[in-house]
């Protein structure tokens, strides 16, 4: 199960509709209040939540296809399946002699 934990979200501060709270952790409360099950799918559908910027839309279907969709968010969704496929964004450099 794809967890919107590891989306690599971001705070934007003047967030409509809610307001920030010291502990705005993704919590397991949030999770099932995102998701859905319709037509045969399964949905996680995030937008803000308490103030922090989701943007993050997962689908997977009965066949195992999988489709994630992110939107005002630059790059990364990108960074963030890098990451999750277990690529090194940094990479050691050694200093020249």
């Amino acid at each position: 199960m794809v967890s919107p934990y590891h989306a690599g979200t971001f705070t934007r501060p003047d967030a409509p509709r809610f307001a920030r709270r010291t502990n705005d952790a993704f919590t397991v409360a949030d999770f099932f209040d995102c998701l859905s099950y319709t037509h045969g799918e399964l949905h996680l559908a995030t937008d803000y939540i308490r103030g922090r910027s989701m943007k993050t839309d997962v689908t997977i279907r009965q066949d195992g296809s999988v489709t994630l969709t992110t939107w005002g968010r630059g790059a990364s969704a990108v960074r963030w399946l890098d990451q999750f496929l277990g690529k090194k964004r940094i990479a050691h450099v050694t200093a020249p002699d």
